[in-house]
């Protein structure tokens, strides 16, 4: 009986040991070297994070929840991010009227492209 008991404590503890550690299995899975960092900071955050006065930006993309989301859902944002950034539509023009200098230079978009299809072929071969 205490063998018994002794080897379902030892299940249920490596079971809760398990699902601890696979609770949330992405992440880390969007690493953001420092000059995408510098950007997303500088041009992207302050619409995009849990401060912003916009909820529909926030609704779209919310920097600091990116690698709560599911793989697919990282994978389809990233290329979003890649989609919006290629087309210049991020920070949107109305936007920029008021604050042109978030405008995300030549060299910027392309950085920030570059770093989400790049990071999405990464999530892919996991």
């Amino acid at each position: 009986m205490i063998k018994t008991t002794l080897l379902v404590f030892t299940i249920a503890v490596a079971a809760m040991a398990f699902n601890w550690k696979e609770k949330n299995p992405t992440d880390d899975l969007v690493v953001m070297p420092e000059n995408v960092k510098t950007v997303v900071d500088n041009k992207c955050y302050g619409c995009h994070s849990p401060e912003s006065k916009s909820d529909k930006a926030k609704n779209k993309l919310m920097w600091d929840d990116l690698n709560k989301l599911s793989k697919i859902k990282i994978i389809s944002t990233l290329d979003a991010i890649s989609e919006v950034t290629e087309k210049g539509e991020m920070p949107p023009e109305k936007f920029l009227e008021s604050h042109p200098e978030k405008k995300l230079t030549d060299e910027e978009a392309k950085l920030l492209k570059e770093w989400a299809i790049s990071s999405a072929e990464k999530i892919l071969g996991d």
